[in-house]
This record gives C-alpha cells, sequence and structure tokens, in this order.
C-alpha cells in the first residue's frame, strides 16, 4: 500500500498533465483504501475478504466550465488518458461563472487524530480469532441463543491526499474499526433476531467483545412477550442507530450546495428559525479527537443542561423514559486516555440533576470502561 508522499507524487502529476492539456484550473484527489472483513457463524469462519482499492478523481476548469472523472488506472497512461477525457467532457458542459477552486485554502490544517497504528497493523489471524470469540460469548451470555446471524470484524486503512493548481497540497491517513455480531433467540415458540455493533477509528475506543455480545443478546430475548400498543401520542426516544440515520437526512436537507442553486428550502432562511429550541446540531469537521479537550465537569454540566432542555427547562415535571448519555474522557494511572460511557435513564421518574440533591427513585446508572 502507497504512503502518503506517494499519493501526493500522483495528484501532483494529474494537476500538471491537467495544466499542460489546456486546463485553466484543476484539482486532484488519490484515494487509497485497504479494506478487511471477516465473518463466523457458530465455529466456522462463513466469510473472509480482503481488498485495496485506489482512485483517481480529477476535476477540471476550462473556460469556465468544469467536469470531473474518477479512475482507478494510476499509471502514466492512465493519468494522461483521465485528464484527456476530463478535458473533452468540459466542452459540452454549460458555463458557470462561479465555476473555479477556493479563492482561500487551509494553511495549517489541525492533527485531527484519524489514524491509529494499532488499527493498521493487526494481524489477519488475530481478527478472525476475535470474530470467533464474539460469536461464542453470544451462546455464552443466554442458552436461548441457539443461531446467530454472522459476528463480524472489520477494518481499513486509508489515504486522502488532495492537490489543485493553486498551490494547495496536503494528505491524510485514517483508520477505522469495528465489531458486531446478529444472535438469533428462540424460547421454543417464536425466533427473534436483533443486532448490535461498536465501531471507532482508534482500537481502544470500541466497545470490548464482552459488552458487545452482552447488549446484542440483550436486544434479542428483549423482544420475548412483546405487545403491540395500542395508538396512543407518546413521546419518542430514538436508539443511538436510529438517530444517527436521522441525521444523516437533517445533514442531506441542509445543502449549502442546493441553497446556491436555489434549490432548497433553506433560501433565504439564515438566522432564522428552522426547528425546536432544545436542539442544537454542530457540525464541525475539525473537531480533532477529544482526549485532552473535554474536562468532566464540562461533560457533567452537558448532561445537567440536557436533562433540564429534555423536560422543558421544568426539572419538577413528570418525565417518562428519558435516555442521556455522557461521553466523558479520564486518564488512566499511565497518562492514556479512558473512554467512559454513561448511559443516565429516568424511567417514569421525576427528574432532578444528576449529581445533586433531590435525584428521584427510577434513575438507573451504567457505566462501561474500555
Amino acid at each position: 500500500m502507497m504512503d502518503e508522499s506517494q499519493a501526493l507524487e500522483i495528484a501532483a502529476r494529474a494537476i500538471d498533465l491537467a495544466g499542460n492539456a489546456g486546463a485553466d484550473a484543476a484539482e486532484a484527489t488519490v484515494s487509497i483504501a485497504r479494506r478487511f472483513h471477516v465473518e463466523a457463524r457458530e465455529s466456522v469462519i462463513s466469510k473472509l475478504e480482503q481488498s485495496t482499492a485506489k482512485s483517481l478523481h480529477v476535476r477540471v476548469f476550462a473556460g469556465g466550465r468544469k467536469a470531473s472523472l474518477t479512475t482507478s488506472d494510476l499509471s502514466s497512461d492512465g493519468l494522461r488518458e483521465a485528464v484527456r477525457r476530463t478535458l473533452d467532457q468540459a466542452a459540452y458542459v454549460a458555463s458557470d461563472d462561479l465555476a473555479g477552486l477556493p479563492d482561500e485554502f487551509a494553511a495549517s490544517p489541525p492533527a485531527l487524530d484519524l489514524y491509529d497504528a494499532r488499527v493498521a497493523e493487526r494481524e489477519g489471524d488475530e481478527k478472525v480469532e476475535e470474530a470467533l470469540a464474539l460469536e461464542k460469548l453470544i451462546r455464552r451470555d443466554d442458552p436461548r441463543v441457539a443461531n446467530s446471524a454472522g459476528s463480524h470484524y472489520t477494518d481499513a486503512v486509508s489515504i486522502a491526499a488532495i492537490v489543485n493548481s493553486a498551490g494547495f497540497a496536503a494528505a491524510y491517513s485514517s483508520t477505522r474499526a469495528g465489531r458486531s455480531t446478529g444472535p438469533v433467540a428462540d424460547d421454543g415458540t417464536v425466533k427473534r433476531t436483533a443486532h448490535y455493533g461498536t465501531a471507532a477509528r482508534h482500537f481502544d475506543e470500541l466497545e470490548s467483545l464482552e459488552d458487545v455480545a452482552r447488549t446484542a443478546v440483550s436486544r434479542a430475548v428483549g423482544l420475548f412477550g412483546a405487545k403491540k400498543p395500542a395508538t396512543m401520542r407518546v413521546p419518542v426516544i430514538f436508539e443511538r442507530d436510529v438517530a444517527s440515520s436521522i441525521l444523516d437526512d437533517v445533514f442531506a436537507a441542509l445543502s449549502a450546495a442546493n441553497v446556491a442553486a436555489g434549490n432548497s428550502w433553506l433560501i433565504g432562511r439564515i438566522g432564522s428559525k428552522v426547528g425546536s429550541r432544545f436542539v442544537t446540531i454542530v457540525d464541525d469537521g475539525l473537531l480533532a479527537f477529544a482526549a485532552k479537550r473535554i474536562p468532566d465537569e464540562l461533560a457533567q454540566h452537558w448532561v445537567h443542561r440536557f436533562a433540564r432542555l429534555t423536560v422543558d427547562e421544568h426539572v419538577d415535571r413528570p418525565a417518562q423514559g428519558i435516555l442521556l448519555r455522557r461521553h466523558v474522557f479520564e486518564r488512566r494511572g499511565d497518562g492514556r486516555p479512558t473512554w467512559m460511557h454513561d448511559e443516565l435513564q429516568h424511567l417514569g421518574a421525576r427528574i432532578g440533576i444528576p449529581g445533586q440533591s433531590g435525584v428521584t427513585d427510577g434513575v438507573l446508572v451504567r457505566r462501561h470502561f474500555i
């Protein structure tokens, strides 16, 4: 697998070729990704995949027109052909006065801590054993788990390099790992299937195999005896994965490109209220790994504040099914960060402020150290 300097070199060659071929401006992005996936069922490996993908995405600007093309051929001839075809396509595109490279670029991009050598250097045998171990754990946790939809370990090591004709050049490496399982439970009359997984950029951030198995099994057996409720109007608490999918849709709707093109419900609404005052969403692509940046007392303040907001600022108002999550970083004795995950569940309780007097009965706190 090539390194960042090699990826930058390929992108720079594409820019030189575009300039020599007549482009007014150009941008090239090289992406390299090495992926691994193993699936276990009982004591058998049912799927084992490993691949390395590479691609070049080039954008050219010529005569007020813009075109782009992606290729997986990174040879000298492949780069030359990709640039030629992209410029040919630009001739058929309508002119756009706004087409062009950005006027300003980041002088010194922050270190985002996206790469973990432990993920990149793990051996394949170790990953296979992990999937098999997870498959055993879901059966050990509850005898009603008779089968599974598979236990998985996945990871990816990626490199991205971007160069443009205005003098910008940068590259970064990133990693991602995940483990998941789908137990099938049988109580003698019905079967229930559930799923749970964890994913992170750093290996130490993953939930343990035991926690993943325990949560997945509890989801499956928790479905036994479920009954369809009567139609009613109730508060809805979105589970983690459901909440993230909803946010995906929200972010897709908040498109600056669509606003600029005149095709958005947000046109002319900058600075105006578009949602509940109880929800603030911050999307910041420059946020680094926060182990050293979020003090415990600040995270506690966020939990307290969220508790107040959830109950309309009235802490004495009865609430049902409030789920608060707190993510805090503490430090181990060796100085390394520990990921601490607290879940505060107020079930049918009168909400108080966690950590202060007045906390009522029915509060369940679960803490997981990874």
